[in-house]
């Protein structure tokens, strides 16, 4: 089975009638549908070109990160169990930059005269890099540690090994930190000079350029244009022949081109015009369009008198190209490009993609770079959902942009929340201008302007505003750090939406001439608190500076428009310490965010958020308890436990006011709610319990996967394999559709029927099973066909068995059945000599089982009933899945 993983997007070109804007759901299934096959990466040691070690047809690739101390040598064992064929570090092994110098000093000396001289400008060059690098070292955070990026690895394995299994068997070796597979990524973008002093090029009232207009960058132009400031584009790849960004497009200096040879020992061969991380060349030329227009905005060649200006137009383009000619690459390959800019001297790094989720060799290789001193610009991301659930752009220290259009109001399709940190031009009608790659995807042809100029719009668009941005704050103050480029590019913001921080453009759309201006910064940070909030809560971080006058803490419920203070100002500065304390035990439940506001002599703001939240306390699996959330449709209710899906707690709701149902689970990637009216709401919060609100109502008419209230038994009116008609009671989605217990009530026989993804199966407790291949929302009622083999069912429905296996925690005791988990019952069991609980399901590639005690077990044994022997537990502390109350009797 191939590892799927999760999508990453580039938030950029979109055709009408081809991708889908705004809603998250069908992007998401679409692009996990769609993904190419993953690539290996292969042997990236010092002084070779990495090279394939196999094909993405005949191996499943798992990301690792070692323990500290530990060493591949502690995998052996799963390795020979799962039949690796290779292990291979993510990140080269690169050397000190001062020892690079070293080693082509001593290849000089044995060098030909011709070939001595090549070798000087090699080692001018390196130096040259050196200096560079030093410089940007003192940009890194005060007191940051990079990751140690060699304990990543890649675990090449056999194809027919369960990428799932795998992960769950490394998971459980105490050498290893971290276990998942390779995540697919996808690109996602929405299409949309002379030309600075023209308007009307393709029809449209406004600027040409109106971005660069909006943000006022002339102005900054009389005080710098971004002189040798290098900026990481990783992309597509760019078109550096394009007549209007050649001259700034970076180039190797240390490196010879074309002669096979690593000759700057950066362990990676004939690099001179970057490097391409997906074809795994020399060769980053742009094959779909999205990395030169996105390149172009940042660095276009100004007062050259063709064509378009970019934000910084002296700056350079380090061309690194991640995604194929599809728009398909992996997070490995990204996570290596990120790594490769930081070593090879890049300051800034614009990241115009991203998904939901999260990718360990991503968040480590961003880690990486901040702890260098690299900026790092990020795309907010074209769903129309919180940016808090999208990556890079929430990682710590990233600089998360929101796209707004010409009137200053957010692009409909832009991420909001209050993770962003500006807004900047993304167009709204595919009007960001800029290049046109010679090759390109077909669906940007009706954007072309004049042959070499592409109009589009997205989040993609926005994002190299500001590394413009940050490029011209660079060169004119290149002494500042990495957080504090990051609060002059907020502060100077124009604020365009609500006074202050907002949840549509952050601290508002980026204004050039006036960051420009800031030359000293107030550090802003809250620290804590985060996530889940109770009682009288300590805030804490750092208001403190050159120039500070004051800082004062706010606080609001999200979704309202008011600041409520938290205190007055205070004019005692704070570094890492007690800011004030919030008594949040009167606070509705609901999420709210806290704000630091320090304000410095110039009359400058600089802020700083946080998002937490309150909710009930957790809701037991046996119990029914009163909800005091705001659920779409009521206002209290009763809700009951329902099983995992996707590895969260799912719900049934019941209003007790009247006889609605609905039912609440998790889908991988948001909240979905389905009530028996047929309306529908999803909510993208991660948290591990249904949030209470911020529910968003789906439009009129879509589809339901719930018709009839949960617990009912209905009468069926088809033939079924064993009688002309039975009762049947919902018992819950499997792979999003209804499944059902049967029963027949003359025999007190009965069936369950389940949706498997592809097709439905019924399996009765005469050890008979059927199959139907109709893709209905309600099970097909003829045509079932009968298959031998073995039945997943064999216990009697709501019936409790004695075990007669030696269970982990016990030597035998009762468990309950409690519906099909993947095509498998799932059970809950209890200790019938203490207080003990066990909740085991089949989760598609092993068998999972949690106790209360929060201990995890596996099982990799592929049987039809749970296996008695060889449960594996999993590293201590590890999070349980199963949050029941000591002491509640199972049912």
């Amino acid at each position: 089975m191939k590892s799927s993983g999760q999508t990453l997007k580039f938030f950029g070109i979109h055709q009408p009638g081809c991708w889908g804007v705004g809603v998250v759901m069908p992007l998401i299934i679409l692009s996990l549908a769609g993904s190419v096959a993953a690539q290996s990466n292969g042997d990236q040691q010092k002084g070779t070109t990495p090279q394939n070690s196999a094909t993405a047809d005949d191996v499943v690739r798992i990301v690792l990160e070692l323990t500290d101390g530990a060493s591949p040598a502690d995998l052996q064992a799963v390795n020979d169990r799962l039949g690796v064929r290779q292990v291979s570090r993510i990140f080269p092994d690169w050397e000190a930059p001062e020892v690079t110098v070293q080693q082509l000093q001593a290849r000089r000396i044995r060098a030909t005269l011709a070939q001595q001289q090549e070798l000087t400008q090699q080692i001018i060059a390196k130096q040259k890099l050196n200096q560079r690098l030093q410089a940007r070292e003192n940009r890194a955070p005060q007191g940051a540690v990079a990751p140690d990026l060699a304990r990543l690895l890649v675990v090449e394995l056999p194809d027919q090994v369960d990428s799932d299994v795998a992960v769950a068997m490394y998971a459980a070796n105490p050498a290893v930190a971290y276990a998942g597979p390779v995540q697919a990524v996808q690109l996602d973008w929405i299409p949309n000079d002379p030309y600075y002093h023209t308007s009307g090029a393709w029809g449209q009232s406004i600027d040409d350029l109106w971005g660069l207009k909006k943000i006022e960058s002339a102005a900054a132009w009389d005080v710098t244009q971004g002189a040798g400031v290098l900026v990481a584009v990783i992309d597509t790849g760019v078109d550096r022949d394009h007549p209007d960004i050649t001259a700034n497009i970076w180039y190797n200096t240390a490196e010879i081109p074309d002669n096979g040879v690593d000759d700057d020992l950066n362990g990676y061969v004939d690099d001179s015009w970057g490097y391409d991380f997906e074809n795994l060349d020399a060769d980053p030329q742009d094959d779909y369009g999205h990395g030169t227009h996105v390149a172009g905005t940042i660095a276009a060649v100004g007062n050259n008198g063709i064509g378009i200006v970019g934000v910084a137009p002296q700056s350079q383009i380090m061309n690194l190209k991640g995604f194929d000619h599809t728009g398909y690459g992996d997070d490995l390959n990204l996570a290596i490009a990120i790594a490769y800019a930081v070593q090879n001297g890049a300051e800034v790094i614009n990241c115009s993609w991203g998904d939901y989720g999260q990718s360990q060799p991503i968040t480590r290789a961003v880690a990486y770079a901040i702890a260098h001193g690299v900026v790092v610009v990020a795309a907010a991301g074209n769903s129309a959902l919180d940016v808090s659930d999208h990556y890079p752009a929430n990682l710590p220290g990233v600089i998360a942009v929101a796209a707004s259009d010409p009137n200053d109001a957010k692009c409909s399709f832009s991420n909001y929340g209050y993770g962003l940190d500006v807004s900047a031009p993304g167009g709204s009608e595919f009007n960001v201008l800029s290049l046109l790659s010679a090759v390109h995807a077909s669906v940007v042809q009706p954007y072309i302007v004049d042959g070499i100029y592409l109009r589009l719009a997205g989040t993609s668009m926005a994002c190299p505003h500001v590394a413009g941005l940050v490029s011209l704050i660079l060169e004119h103050q290149p002494g500042f750090s990495v957080a504090e480029i990051r609060q002059i590019v907020r502060t100077s913001a124009d604020d365009v939406g609500e006074p202050g921080l907002d949840p549509l453009s952050g601290c508002g759309r980026i204004n050039a001439p006036r960051a420009l201006t800031i030359n000293s910064v107030l550090t802003a940070e809250i620290t804590a608190p985060e996530g889940l909030v109770q009682d009288v809560v300590a805030i804490t971080g750092t208001a403190a500076g050159p120039g500070f006058v004051d800082y004062q803490l706010f606080y609001r419920e999200i979704g309202t428009t008011t600041w409520l203070a938290l205190g007055p100002p205070s004019s005692s500065g704070v570094t890492n310490g007690v800011l004030g304390m919030w008594d949040v035990s009167d606070l509705a439940y609901g999420k709210y965010v806290v704000k630091l506001v320090a304000t410095d002599a110039n009359g400058y703001l600089f802020q700083d958020a946080s998002e937490v939240y309150r909710e009930p306390a957790p809701v037991w699996p046996t119990s029914l308890v009163l909800a005091n959330g705001e659920w779409p449709t009521w206002t209290n209710g009763a809700y009951r436990f329902n099983g995992l899906i996707n590895g969260k707690s799912s719900y049934l709701l019941g209003d007790l006011e009247s006889s609605e149902h609905m039912l609440v689970w998790w889908t991988g990637y948001y909240w979905n709610m389905h009530d028996d009216n047929e309306q529908r709401y999803t909510n993208s919060s991660t948290s591990d319990w249904p949030p209470a609100h911020g529910w968003l109502k789906m439009p009129e008419g879509t589809p339901s996967a719930l018709t009839v209230s949960p617990g009912t038994v209905v009468a069926s009116e088809g033939e079924w394999p064993l009688w002309a008609n039975g009762l049947y009671n919902y018992s819950g989605l499997s792979n999003g559709k209804p499944s059902y217990l049967l029963l027949y009530p003359e025999q007190e026989q009965f069936m369950s029927m389940t949706w498997n993804g592809s097709y439905w199966h019924m399996i009765d407790d005469n050890e008979q099973r059927y199959s139907n291949a109709a893709d209905t929302d309600w099970p097909p009622t003829y045509f079932w066909y009968g298959i031998f083999g073995a039945s997943e069912l064999q216990v009697t429905v709501n019936a409790m068995v004695v075990s007669g296996g030696e269970w982990p925690t016990w030597g035998n005791g009762t468990y309950y059945y409690a519906g099909i988990q993947n095509g498998r019952p799932s059970y809950l069991l209890g200790d019938p000599d203490g207080n003990e609980y066990l909740y085991m399901w089949w989760t598609g590639a092993y068998w999972n089982m949690h106790d209360a005690d929060e201990q995890r077990y596996v099982n990799l044994a592929d049987t039809l009933l749970p296996p008695i022997d060889g449960w594996l537990q999993m590293p201590s502390g590890q999070p349980s899945a199963l949050l029941v109350e000591g002491g509640v009797p199972v049912p």
